[in-house]
């Protein structure tokens, strides 16, 4: 059975039966949180939780269906807030059931009276402090009865603490009936009258089951005061009194579900069928049912003191087999009360989703691959445009941002700061409100939020004594500029006029205005650059704004590429400052700004203000108005990557518009703004109208059917005659057709010539619903990638023809001054004088330390000497002077010192490196690195590949050879015999023939090694990679494999005598005719071929044997304990005498003919097997289950099977003369032709056995149900 559930549900069936029909109660708990019913809990918590609350030997419920539902309580009485008190009460009311109960503190019976109850803080209500004794059926853990001995030896009878309010005891002899909220034992009479009749007619009739009489209110566990009138709706109101130590008063509810339970049925179920029948977790069949149970709220169980409930909710559905083996999967879901119930078919159509995982394909996934996929294609196809940009930008053709201001930069951090402020503040406001409702149960530290305010508020006093010094810093740099200038104004006037006006300098302004933080460029430039950078940045940091623009479509990369930014604050402007004529301000608004360039120089700001996307922009004055044109990447040309004639043009109604079709469509599309058919664009958009494959005007939706939209398009006809309408598929922008899901590539390619749609398409065909993607959907992601590095270097090249040309007029003036040099010579000859000879005044040498030492002191003592002199210098100066002199000197002399160490320290580095440098060219490793391989048992050899000659004579030298790289080299039929191998790589290595006896393979990577016909007995190949290695007639005897990976190697006919494969990995490995003998193979999975294998007196442990091929094996005297055949073929294997305890086999396995005579398999488990023909003669079968399994003509003859279980097998035509099945079990066995005589059957449960020319003569049938009813059996069956 396949359970289907969300994890806050707990699933638990019981199969029943009741009068002749076979039902299967399903029962499903939901734990929930009384502070919050709507939100069910993980079942996790309910198993972690329920238990300890409950108290030793819990009881929640029998998983039987009940006749009306119950509430049941779990608790204490608290007095509020831990105060004293000697008398309470409790109050549960579930909807409009509502049961009170009175509590009191500790009392007793003296001299005929009750004592005062002795005050309490927690008292359970419990059972135990109920009324009862020893004696009283109704309640034999009760008080009130017995007496019980008390501290200074006497004896008192001690009162109930809890009480119905309407039998409260009076005197020592009333008795009343006991009092509590938990459940009653099924042996009390409240409960057992209601159990039904045990006798002869139920044994014979309706044994194992219940008896037609019986009451089933016996599984209502409570008492009937807390029964309901029918069942639980959900939704009830909930209120409960003096339950927790904190909330004196509790008021929920119960959550509002609907809880849905669905089976799948067998409707073809027949038992003994062999290969069984599908799996739980195959996919629904034909002739399988799928079914809805009904389930009702039966009971609910309150935890006040955790403050939690329990949900119960029961359901049957008949079916078949009495142990419901016919019901192969359950799914549960619980919807609200509040939503429309889904039908029975969304349900089945979810199992079949949850069941098959090839179905199972989320979609969405491939898609969001996809669309991740377009956008990196689409960066390919723009890889023109970027190159081009790189190139422009290292030419110089570019704008690039000016450097921040530090004032911008202390105020962006002071807005951070700011932003931690409101932060905290809000975190606070939530940990408060939390420590108001939950500060009693988890401990809250509040005054961690004014240490952090205290750790930001230093951060903010650090900032702004940044802040302060950067503005003294700046306030000098300003100071000093204008001495410089005055400084140079002042010189400048002392020249003459005449030489001013002709150098051009003015000495009022001898230095630029901004010199030398600006270069100027032209008025409207120097004034709007600066305003555009600062716009720029204030966007990166407007998150609102930035949120806005990408909601439209357009990504970051697109607004950053375009210099976009955002005017926070409305500015009046000079004409004059930007070189405009007129005095009349202008008003640069808040808006988005969208700037244009040529080359590096602004030339164009246009502002859209308020709501961007639909308003009218504005232009500042002095802009070039001529419209955007946005050229196609395939218009530019570049080396390796000429451009194209022609490209389509695509004219859209405004700058933001065309920004966002420039990025989807730009790599084959040009963008040209017109607002309308009356705007001239300019000189080179028009060439490329011209001379375009196609001019496409977007039009919006429907446009053809308003009349103003259709007389405008004749005024587009009109200027561009080529003109094509391209007719948006949703609303009246590209933006809110995007938004509405168009594909804007799609659409435009939809509208372009064929030819150049699809040389441009990004072909990813989504596959259907419930197929898997094919190859048309992989097809777009293979594009034409461009030949990125030709094109580097082609720009490379092209840059730096444009620095050298640069450079050239320096060229020329060195060339000048070389000629003028040249000319002076050859006068200097004319005149009798060698140029060359000339000698120059030597440079004067360096002094050293220690002779700047020297002459400090001297001057210092000829100061002395002065002021001495002078009588102005006292003994005590003197002395200090003189100490100063000599430490100048001392200093001096030590730096020489210290710098010839130093000297001497390089020049020994110098020759290290040139010897590094010698080694390094001879692929010599250094000392150094020779140490460290050394450290881990490596050689420099092993860096590189050996040769076979080197092998041969490192092995003959004893030299080592772990870690070698010996991967694809040929040591066939060598004697390597005890070499250490450990660590190399060994992939492909031919050992064919070789002698490899003791070998240490330790770690070795040995990938599709052959090692056929070779001799490794004792190699260690332990924790060793040999995948795909051949091993085909090789003798491992002795050899350990233990950790090793041996995943696809081939054994045909190896040695494997004694071999140790502790752990290791045998998948898909073959070992046909290999002998096995006295193997150990412990916690091993073992898949592939093993026909004809020799396993015999090997010792297997804890492994696994899956889908392996096994015919003919021989297992004899093996031991084969605590594992597993799974979906194995043994058919013929050879287990005689072998040990299989605890063997484990399942899921049609054929064993089919097999020998296990004298096999011992205490607590082995067969289950749905196939051992027809088998033969089982003197085996130990003790406490064995043979559970759904084929034994069909198999020879049990002599078997000892006491307490084995052969439930649901099929004996037909099998023996078991004489086999003591003493106390086991034949529960549902096909026993039709089975030959049973003198077996000992005594007490062995034949429930529901299937019997026909059964022979019983001389067995032992005693305490069976077949003893002494032999005769009633029908021949014929």
């Amino acid at each position: 059975m396949k359970i289907f559930k969300e994890k806050q549900h707990s699933f638990f069936p019981r199969p029943l039966g009741i009068g002749d029909k076979f039902y299967l109660s399903v029962g499903v708990m939901a734990f929930f949180d009384l502070n919050d019913p709507g939100n069910l809990l993980d079942e996790q918590e309910l198993w972690k939780t329920v238990p300890g609350e409950l108290g030793p030997k819990p009881i929640i419920d029998q998983g039987v269906p009940k006749p009306r539902g119950e509430f049941l309580v779990s608790g204490s009485c608290f007095a509020p807030r831990g105060q004293l008190r000697p008398a309470s009460q409790v109050q549960v009311r579930v909807g409009e059931k509502e049961k009170t109960l009175n509590i009191f503190g500790d009392r007793y019976w003296k001299n005929g009276l009750i004592t005062e109850p002795e005050p309490f803080v927690e008292m359970p209500v419990v059972w135990a402090n109920a009324f009862g004794g020893s004696d009283y059926a109704k309640n034999p853990l009760g008080k009130g009865m017995d007496k019980v001995p008390m501290p200074d030896g006497s004896e008192v009878i001690p009162l109930p603490n809890v009480e119905l309010p309407q039998q409260q005891i009076g005197s020592p002899s009333q008795k009343v009936d006991p009092a509590s909220f938990g459940p009653l034992d099924l042996m009390w009479p409240q409960r057992a009258k209601k159990n039904g009749t045990y006798d002869e007619k139920w044994k014979n009739e309706r044994w194992p089951f219940y008896p037609d009489d019986m009451n089933y209110e016996f599984f209502n566990v409570a008492g009937e005061d807390q029964f309901m009138d029918g069942y639980f709706k959900g939704g009830e109101s909930v209120l409960i009194k003096n339950m927790h130590p904190d909330f004196p008063l509790i008021e929920s509810s119960l959550p509002r579900l609907r809880m849905r339970c669905f089976v799948t049925v067998n409707k073809n179920f027949k038992p003994h069928q062999f290969p069984v029948g599908p799996l739980p977790s195959h996919q629904i069949q034909e002739d399988e049912e799928f079914r809805e149970v009904s389930t009702r709220l039966e009971t609910v169980w309150f935890f006040p003191k955790i403050m939690r409930g329990l949900l119960i909710y029961r359901g049957t559905t008949e079916v078949v087999d009495d142990e419901g083996a016919d019901v192969l999967r359950v799914m549960i879901r619980h919807e609200t009360q509040d939503e429309e119930a889904k039908s029975l078919e969304h349900y089945r159509d979810l199992q079949i989703k949850l069941l098959d995982r090839g179905v199972d394909i989320d979609l969405s996934k491939a898609e969001e691959v996809m669309q991740q996929a377009k956008k990196s294609l689409l960066k390919i196809k723009n890889i023109p445009k970027f190159a081009d940009e790189i190139r422009q930008k290292a030419l110089g053709n570019r704008p690039k941002m000016p450097a921040q201001e530090p004032e911008e930069v202390i105020a962006g951090a002071q807005k951070m700061i700011a932003g931690h402020y409101k932060t905290l503040d809000k975190l606070e406001s939530i940990a408060r409100k939390a420590h108001a409702e939950h500060g009693h149960l988890v401990k809250i530290n509040l005054g961690v939020f004014d240490k952090f305010r205290g750790k930001i508020a230093d951060i903010e006093k650090k900032l702004d004594a940044t802040g302060t010094k950067i503005s003294a810093t700046k306030k000098k740099l300003e100071e000093s500029r204008k001495a410089m200038v005055k400084n140079a104004s002042t010189k400048l006037k002392g020249v003459k006029p005449e030489h001013l006006k002709e150098s051009g300098f003015d000495p009022d302004e001898p230095l630029p205005k901004d010199f030398p933080f600006h270069k100027k460029v032209n008025p409207w430039h120097d004034r709007g650059f600066p305003l555009v950078a600062q716009w720029r940045r204030a966007l990166e940091n407007d998150r609102e704004t930035m949120k806005k623009l990408t909601d439209l479509g357009l990504e970051r990369k697109t607004i950053k590429r375009m210099w976009m930014g955002v005017n926070a604050e409305a500015l009046s402007e000079s004409p004059a400052d930007w070189g405009l004529e007129g005095d009349d301000e202008f008003v640069i608004p808040v808006g988005l700004m969208l700037p244009r360039f040529d080359g590096p120089v602004l030339n164009h700001i246009k502002i859209n203000p308020g709501n961007f996307a639909e308003a009218e922009p504005e232009l500042v004055p002095g802009s070039n108005e001529e419209p955007l044109f946005l050229p196609s990447s395939t218009l530019i040309d570049l080396p390796t990557m000429p451009a194209a004639a022609a490209a389509p043009v695509v004219c859209v109604a405004d700058e933001l518009q065309a920004l966002f079709m420039e990025q989807e469509v730009g790599d084959f599309c040009s963008i040209l703004t017109l607002g309308s058919a009356k705007e001239k664009p300019g000189k080179h958009a028009a060439k490329e109208l011209k001379n375009a494959l196609a001019v496409l005007v977007v039009r919006p939706e429907k446009w053809s059917t308003d009349s103003e939209l259709r007389k405008e398009w004749a005024d587009w006809q009109s200027a561009l005659k080529t003109a094509q309408p391209l007719e948006l598929e949703h609303g009246r922008t590209v933006f809110e057709s995007s938004k509405k899901g168009s594909d804007i590539r799609q659409w435009v390619l939809d509208h372009l010539p064929e030819e150049h749609a699809a040389e441009h398409a990004m072909p990813m065909a989504m596959p259907e619903k419930g197929e898997l993607p094919d190859g048309e959907f992989l097809k777009g992601f293979m594009p034409p990638f461009p030949d990125v590095k030709g094109l580097a270097k082609g720009i490379h090249a092209e840059v730096k023809k444009s620095i050298e040309a640069k450079f050239e007029p320096v060229k020329a003036k060195q060339k000048e001054m070389l000629n003028l040099m040249r000319e002076k010579a050859e006068k200097y000859s004319k005149l009798g004088a060698d140029p060359s000879k000339v000698v120059l005044e030597p440079t004067r040498p360096k002094s050293t330390a220690t002779q700047v030492g020297k002459d400090a002191a001297a001057k210092v003592r000829a100061k002395a000497a002065e002021l001495k002199r002078r009588n102005l210098l006292t003994p005590e100066d003197a002395q200090k002077m003189e100490a100063e002199a000599a430490r100048m000197e001392k200093t001096g002399a030590k730096l020489d010192a210290e710098n010839a160490k130093l000297l001497k320290k390089f020049e020994a580095k110098k020759i290290e490196m040139a010897e590094g440098l010698k080694k390094l060219e001879a692929k010599e490793l250094p000392d150094a690195a020779k140490a460290k391989l050394a450290e881990h048992g490596l050689s420099a050899d092993s860096l590189r590949a050996l040769t076979r000659e080197e092998v041969q004579r490192y092995h003959e030298q004893g030299k080592s050879l772990v870690g070698a790289v010996l991967s694809g080299v040929d040591l066939s039929g060598l004697d390597l015999s005890g070499a250490d191998l450990s660590k190399c790589q060994l992939q492909k290595t031919n050992f064919k023939g070789a002698i490899l006896d003791n070998v240490k393979f330790v770690q070795a990577i040995g990938m599709s090694a052959d090692f056929s016909k070779a001799s490794l007995r004792r190699a260690d190949l332990s924790r060793g990679l040999f995948n795909k290695a051949l091993f085909v007639e090789s003798d491992l005897s002795e050899a350990n494999g233990a950790q090793a990976i041996f995943k696809g190697a081939q054994f045909p006919k190896a040695v494997l005598r004694d071999t140790n494969f502790d752990m290791a990995i045998l998948e898909k490995t073959d070992f046909s005719e290999a002998e096995l003998k006295g193997a150990r193979i412990n916690m091993c999975m073992i898949s592939g071929k093993a026909d004809k294998a020799d396993f015999s007196q090997s010792n297997i442990k804890k492994s696994i044997f899956k889908a392996s091929s096994l015919t003919g094996a021989d297992f004899s005297e093996a031991s084969v304990n605590e594992s597993l055949f799974n979906d194995v073929d043994a058919h013929k294997v050879n287990f005689t005498d072998a040990n299989l305890d605890k063997l484990r086999t399942g899921r049609n396995s054929n064993f089919k003919d097999s020998d296990f005579r004298h096999a011992t398999l205490h607590g082995a488990a067969l289950r749905e097997s196939d051992f027809t023909g088998s033969d089982f003669r003197g085996a130990d079968f003790e406490n064995g289950l043979i559970d759904n399994s084929q034994l069909v003509r198999a020879n049990l003859n002599g078997v000892s099977a006491k307490g084995a279980r052969f439930t649901k097998s099929n004996l037909e035509g099998a023996s078991m003369r004489a086999a003591n099945v003493h106390m086991g079990g034949m529960r549902k066995a096909r026993l039709v032709d089975t030959d049973l005589r003198g077996s000992n059957l005594f007490a062995v449960d034949f429930y529901k056995s299937v019997l026909g020319d059964t022979r019983f003569e001389a067995a032992n049938l005693k305490r069976s149900q077949l003893h002494g009813k032999l005769e009633l059996l029908d021949d014929d069956l």
